[in-house]
């Protein structure tokens, strides 16, 4: 079988890292309501065929444009690229990224997500008829539901993907802790502290079957530290203890997590 790199384009809370795990039939990918869930481009290796590549949305308006720069690097390394949006009335984020690809010359797909949500499916075949006239080099336009699991069986087709449990690996380990810890500070924590909290993984320490990963948590203020530690250390212990048990449930063994936090001077 041919080996396939996949590329998961999209803007932000679109439905990329959930079409990921179910594509996967297993949470690979973290998802949560917040907006900029993924950060970086994380590589995921379902089996020895193919690997899918989760994005970031991609940034219009902000002047920091290393995400950006990430998805270009991504595109090159892909054969073949799914494009998702979730409404037909498309924002400046949906046509950066069909505009960015539409000279390039790979297999693309236009997935058009939550169509469980629309209440007039009428008006699906002219927005189609559109794209198709303005976007020629897109092979096929798939309506579709992460939630519902519609015309799911159809894009696994298109990658050709054959789920075998025991050829599935994380391709990057430290990659897929620190967005795991990231996923757990999104869910634990308010405001901006998760997106301007730095992971850097310092040390892992493997003995039989218990695992150590030793990681530094960059703040930005001082006052951002103290929100992170809570009350008698009450909010770090139940940041642990989450992070924890998520790993176990996906690497199978016991993960022991020591955190500093520290206020990134820069």
């Amino acid at each position: 079988m041919k080996k396939n790199t996949i590329l998961i384009l999209g803007k932000t809370n679109v439905g990329k890292s959930t079409l990921i795990n179910n594509l996967s039939k297993e949470k690979i990918s973290i998802t949560t309501p917040k907006k900029n869930t993924t950060i970086q481009c994380i590589t995921n290796k379902i089996n020895k065929n193919i690997t899918i590549i989760d994005t970031p949305g991609p940034i219009i308006k902000n002047d920091d444009k290393n995400i950006n720069k990430l998805i270009y690097e991504s595109i090159n390394q892909s054969t073949k690229l799914l494009i998702i949006i979730d409404k037909i009335f498309l924002n400046s984020e949906d046509f950066f990224i069909l505009e960015l690809t539409k000279k390039i010359k790979k297999e693309k797909f236009l997935l058009i997500n939550k169509i469980d949500k629309f209440k007039n499916k009428l008006y699906l075949i002219p927005f189609i008829e559109k794209i198709k006239k303005k976007y020629k080099t897109i092979q096929e336009i798939i309506p579709i539901s992460n939630k519902k699991n519609i015309n799911i069986t159809e894009i696994n087709k298109i990658i050709n993907v054959n789920i075998n449990k025991k050829n599935k690996k994380i391709k990057n380990l430290n990659t897929f802790i620190s967005e795991t810890i990231r996923e757990t500070l999104l869910n634990k924590l308010e405001k901006e502290i998760p997106y301007t909290t730095k992971i850097n993984i310092l040390n892992t320490k493997i003995n039989k079957n218990i695992k150590t990963t030793i990681l530094e948590l960059l703040v930005k203020k001082q006052s951002h530290k103290k929100i992170i530690i809570g009350k008698n250390g009450k909010k770090i212990n139940e940041i642990i203890a989450d992070i924890k048990n998520k790993l176990i449930k996906k690497l199978k063994y016991i993960e022991n997590i020591k955190i500093t936090i520290n206020v990134n001077k820069k």
